[in-house]
């Protein structure tokens, strides 16, 4: 028959003195909780963890203990099963300490069922952390040479009763230790002074405005900075503590009067500094507010809600504190009115350094500032609490406090602290950065990545097709609430360029390419793909755009304005008027001056747009309108009016989706307009409007190569034309010239010029009338020019 017994392994450490001088002594050394089982008389190891606990006499100085072990017979290496467990000073608290730490007994070489009752240990105490880079070198000088025996002992009546659930604790936690209350311990991490706090200042000589409310930027600063030390230098970055607080203020989008955060903006930002800087980090998330994974700004990371109940749950933070991931908390207070009604007020995020057990109490350790107006490092708080589960919510009463839920004159109550969000993080070596390529794969689509402070971002463009890969870029700016994305400019004629976007700000940004080449309309869209690359600092030019080669100085035809992503996000968050006018569509404009809204009968009934042309080209000539309906509230008609093509047309939106229309042909004039009105109960949120250029390929920038002395016609644009078009030519010597324009019938219909003419490269317009200074009718047309015995025609079309 099987018993389950409870044995307690010890070994006397008396006679083993530290390396370092003036060091903690370790005094005894136990594995506890350790499950055996019973056959005939033979013990077996059955459990899979146990507890190692030392008893230590502290010394003057903070020092740090790491310890290997592995059963005696296993051919593995050992395992670094004590990792950076602070051992405090005699000013901390009483003279001998007990301390704990969580491990895992296969790690060490043990096989379920067999007779292995001694392990192997080596350790030391030192004054500084042992760093993962530097374990193999610690790991040989400090071999696991010192033999544990491990002792059969009699049954332990009344033992922990956290014995009968070991199991369900299902991770080691090599490196978790702190300071023992009465009782029976269980740890499941303790990062004490090895996690700074951040002083906040946000009054007097030196404060800073942002300081104010800033809890969860520095928590994240806290946590961040303590897992660079663990991981590094697999985790790495340039900024320092202050510096990490910086970047996620602004990142969390912290602007005047700098408000608190939530959890998924949180975990967004947290995100957004692992893309920028290219870590090896993943991002969880629990919340009572928050439901759904996160995405970060360039939608390419992902934090995984792992809610699994209306609040943050006990055993998921003890999970993640055991596996080595750092974690920020935020409380908030629930008080009674005067008239006993319930109310949440306020919120508060600390730094999570410690979680355990004793005698069955759940117990947290964490710390932060809770002085965020002046320089007071007494009120740089490390504090342990209790961890109280009421009906699945976490009481938190080390945090509670007085709310004034109206200040400065309204009542005080007392607020009861609860959990109410976590985000953790941890090192993942399998977490790679954002893809090196994006596919564009229909027009106004768009790809987003987040370039660190000091980087770049080079985009490198196919050289495949005679087309113009026409793209605009956005920075997304945080220094207004909501973000608002600002428009730097288009960059058109990119066949086989490389570009380059430089972060000119001290923080990291998000920028936003959109696809603006239509293909001339074909259908289905022949998509491309390009390289799309985040430069870490420093790099070698501040220039805020670079292009290899030298782009057409020509703003090409039409222009988007927002991504087809399915949000209208980058639009106004508010309604606005029941008329907008939008425009003119230039550089540095934010395009929230869009309405997001539209209806007949709500928000914006009517928008206009109106920009001028900044260089007229082929471009320009013709052009089409795609209109994306991200929401569809209600269905109705959609009045579209282009006065700058004649276009006009009423259109059924009947469910959300891309409506796409030919404008027609543009003549050469110094304005585009467009008129969209809602009618007929119509009510939509707009996804992106986009003006494409219909006329494929690339513009030549350079005349074509041309033989010695002979002249040449056009180009001639824009062709087709209303009410005038440029007429290009080349005369190799001053001579007599003729320049006229006939009609399909040969007859002669106006003379542009006729007698000596300069040689070089010329300009004529022609503005659609006769020599008689009538319009004509529309139709196709002959240029013909003659000179130097050369007769030379180009075919043009004027569209009434």
């Amino acid at each position: 028959a099987r018993a389950l017994s409870i044995f307690s392994l010890c070994f006397l450490l008396n006679h083993l003195a530290a390396s370092a001088p003036l060091a903690a002594t370790l005094q005894t050394m136990e594995v506890e909780q350790l499950t055996f089982e019973n056959e005939g008389g033979v013990y077996s190891l059955a459990s899979s963890l146990a507890d190692l606990v030392v008893v230590y006499d502290a010394g003057p100085i903070p020092q740090y203990l790491n310890m290997q072990a592995k059963f005696v017979g296993s051919m593995d290496d050992p395992v670094w099963v004590v990792r950076n467990v602070l051992l405090h000073d005699l000013s901390y608290e009483p003279p001998v300490e007990e301390i704990a730490a969580r491990i895992h007994l296969e790690e060490l070489g043990h096989v379920p069922e067999t007779e292995l009752f001694e392990l192997l240990i080596g350790f030391t105490v030192t004054d500084t952390p042992v760093y993962d880079v530097d374990f193999a070198a610690w790991s040989v000088a400090n071999p696991a040479n010192q033999v544990m025996p491990v002792a059969q002992s009699s049954v332990v009546t009344g033992a922990s009763s956290l014995a009968t659930n070991q199991d369900t604790i299902t991770s080691a936690a090599p490196n978790h230790a702190t300071h023992t209350p009465a009782g029976q311990t269980i740890v499941y991490a303790h990062r004490g002074c090895t996690i700074p706090n951040l002083d906040l200042v946000s009054e007097g000589s030196g404060g800073q405005p942002q300081d104010w409310n800033g809890c969860v930027p520095a928590a994240c600063a806290n946590s961040l900075h303590w897992l660079r030390g663990q991981h590094h230098p697999a985790i790495d970055f340039p900024q320092e503590h202050r510096e990490i607080f910086e970047h996620m203020n602004r990142l969390m989008n912290r602007n005047p009067p700098y408000k608190g955060v939530d959890a998924k903006t949180t975990a967004r930002a947290k995100m957004d500094f692992i893309e920028a800087y290219g870590l090896p980090i993943r991002v969880k998330y629990q919340s009572a507010w928050d439901t759904g994974n996160v995405k970060s700004s360039s939608g390419a990371s992902t934090a995984q809600d792992q809610d699994t109940g209306p609040y943050p749950t006990k055993e998921w933070l003890q999970q993640e504190a055991a596996n080595g991931e750092d974690v920020e908390v935020n409380v908030s207070w629930l008080y009674k009115d005067g008239n006993g009604v319930t109310h949440w007020d306020g919120s508060h995020a600390v730094t999570l350094t410690g979680m355990g057990v004793t005698s069955g109490k759940p117990w947290i350790k964490f710390k932060d500032d809770q002085d965020q107006l002046t320089n007071n490092p007494r009120k740089l708080r490390h504090k342990e609490s209790d961890l109280i589960d009421v009906g699945g919510a976490l009481h938190v009463p080390g945090l509670d406090q007085d709310v004034q839920p109206n200040p400065p004159s309204g009542p005080t109550y007392k607020g009861t602290a609860y959990i109410t969000s976590a985000v953790s993080e941890s090192y993942d070596p399998s977490v790679q950065a954002p893809s090196t390529g994006k596919h564009f794969d229909r027009y106004c689509s768009s790809v987003k990545r987040t370039i660190p402070a000091g980087g770049k971002m080079r985009m490198e463009y196919p050289n495949e097709e005679d087309r113009c890969y026409n793209t605009t870029l956005y920075v997304i700016d945080r220094t207004h609430t909501p973000p608002k994305r600002k428009r730097i400019g288009p960059w058109n004629n990119n066949r086989g360029k490389t570009f380059h976007y430089h972060n000119p700000y001290p923080y990291p940004v998000t920028i936003e390419l959109h696809n603006d080449d239509n293909a001339g309309g074909r259908k289905p869209y022949p998509g491309y793909t390009m390289g799309i690359h985040v430069i870490q600092p420093p790099t070698t030019s501040r220039a805020l755009l670079e292009v290899t080669p030298l782009p057409n100085p020509e703003t090409y035809g039409g222009f988007s304005l927002g991504a087809d992503d399915g949000s209208w996000e980058e639009f106004s968050p508010v309604d606005l008027g029941p008329l907008v006018t939008v425009g003119p569509i230039v550089n540095d404009m934010y395009i929230d001056v869009v309405p997001s809204h539209l209806g007949e009968l709500v928000a914006t009934t009517e928008l206009l747009v109106s920009t001028p042309v900044p260089a007229w080209n082929q471009f320009w000539e013709h052009l089409g309108l795609l209109v994306d309906v991200a929401v569809l509230v209600s269905p109705g008609d959609l009045f579209i009016e282009c006065p700058s093509t004649g276009f006009v047309q009423t259109v059924s939106i009947a469910a959300a989706g891309r409506y796409e229309f030919d404008l027609g042909i543009m003549p050469s004039v110094p304005n585009f307009d467009l008129r969209l009105v809602a009618q007929n109960g119509l009510e939509f949120y707009l996804d992106c409007l986009g003006v494409p250029s219909m006329v494929e390929g690339t513009v030549v920038d350079a005349p074509p190569d041309r033989p010695a002395g002979l002249a040449y016609l056009g180009p001639i644009r824009p062709n087709p034309f209303n009410p005038q078009t440029n007429i290009h030519f080349y005369v190799p010597s001053a001579g007599d010239m003729s320049l006229a324009v006939y009609d399909i019938r040969g007859r002669r219909i106006r003379s542009l010029h006729d007698g000596h003419h300069d040689g070089g490269e010329f300009d004529l317009v022609w503005d659609g009338r006769d020599d008689a200074g009538r319009p004509v009718a529309s139709g196709s047309y002959l240029c013909r020019m003659e000179v130097a015995g050369q007769v030379l025609s180009e075919k043009l079309t004027l569209v009434r």
